[in-house]
């Protein structure tokens, strides 16, 4: 029978499956994450950050576990997959590494605003706790195997959802943002993923720390403001396909969300380069700006594959081909598939 037959060996499922027969292999597949903006910075009215992204097709992370003898690993980042396999054994409380055979096969760069490490983290957790079986909240496996989510969870939530996430922040004793809504996005509309070749004010680890102890609390006039564009603008231009407004909306409020960063980044976006890159993007015509994250991906949007092409073109043929990566992506409006197998023959995947 074909991988696609139901009644066939494989399962798949966009959640955190449990399966009567014991798995020998488990492909998880999932997207990126762009961030639109946080909505504060420190608590406000006893709730932490908030905001809202969305979840994009490319780049895209792929992992395999296959039971094995012991556990082995191939692929980058591997001492923080190890670090994941790790955390997995503890909250079971296992003796060892779990025996598998870890791949990962598929991977964005690190530290590009794209949610790369929660990703990864996620996939690996969630392949670990497929292929042997250990039932586990979404919560807990942020928070415990895949150390994510402790400040903004759209990509916890994107992970396990796909779309636009929104989400209005991490209540008091909570460990996980709470997720407010989430909603597909219109699948011919496209994303310019742009950033600079060469950049060095990469922002993660210590920096991040440091750079939050630096900042004050949104005042609650400001929270409030982007919460009426998050609630009232960009989810409405985006249930009714409305491009324009979708842009203008987005554009203004990952300004307005930069600009609590101000003090530790400069302005509304991360540097000179950053903000020249965005002037660039303005003057070309493109429409939908905004910093994903700490950056330095710089995203806009087009309203179909052909502007996309042509945007893409008219940035190369100005010369910026040479410092800056350009890609075309869309829109991811479905969870992370998760492909488990009884045996260990060829899975399909994404």
């Amino acid at each position: 029978m074909s991988a696609n037959d139901p009644s066939s060996e494989a399962t798949c499922a966009s959640h955190l499956p449990t399966h009567p027969v014991a798995c020998q292999r488990v492909d998880v597949v999932t997207g990126s994450r762009l961030h639109f903006g946080l909505l504060s910075t420190q608590p406000v009215d006893r709730v932490c950050y908030g905001g809202c992204g969305l979840m994009i097709r490319r780049p895209s992370v792929h992992v395999r576990a296959v039971r094995s003898d012991r556990f082995r690993f191939a692929g980058e980042f591997e001492s923080r997959c190890r670090e994941v396999a790790q955390r997995f054994v503890d909250h079971f409380g296992l003796t060892a590494l779990p025996p598998c055979d870890l791949q990962l096969l598929q991977s964005s760069d690190a530290h590009a605003g794209l949610g790369s490490g929660t990703q990864i983290n996620l996939a690996v957790a969630t392949a670990l706790t497929t292929l042997f079986q250990m039932p586990i909240s979404l919560e807990q496996l942020a928070a415990e195997i895949a150390s994510r989510g402790r400040r903004s969870a759209i990509g916890v939530h994107g992970f396990a959802h796909g779309g636009l996430v929104v989400e209005s922040g991490i209540p008091e004793g909570q460990t996980l943002g709470r997720l407010s809504a989430t909603q597909p996005f219109p699948s011919h509309w496209r994303i310019l993923l742009v950033r600079p070749r060469q950049f060095k004010a990469h922002v993660h680890g210590g920096v991040e720390q440091a750079h939050f102890a630096q900042l004050a609390a949104a005042a609650p006039a400001e929270r409030d403001a982007l919460l009426a564009i998050m609630n009232d603008e960009i989810l409405p231009a985006i249930i009714a396909h409305d491009f324009d407004a979708f842009c203008e909306s987005v554009s203004r409020y990952n300004h307005t969300s930069g600009m609590l960063f101000a003090p530790v980044q400069g302005g509304a976006y991360n540097g000179p380069q950053l903000e020249a890159l965005v002037a660039t993007l303005r003057d070309a015509g493109c429409q939908g700006i905004g910093q994903s994250s700490w950056g330095p991906t710089i995203f806009a949007f087009c309203p179909d594959q052909d502007s996309a092409e042509a945007m893409r073109q008219r940035l190369l043929s100005a010369g910026d081909g040479n410092r800056l990566k350009i890609e075309i992506t869309q829109a991811r409006n479905k969870p992370a598939s998760v492909c488990a197998k009884r045996q260990s023959s060829e899975c399909e995947v994404e």
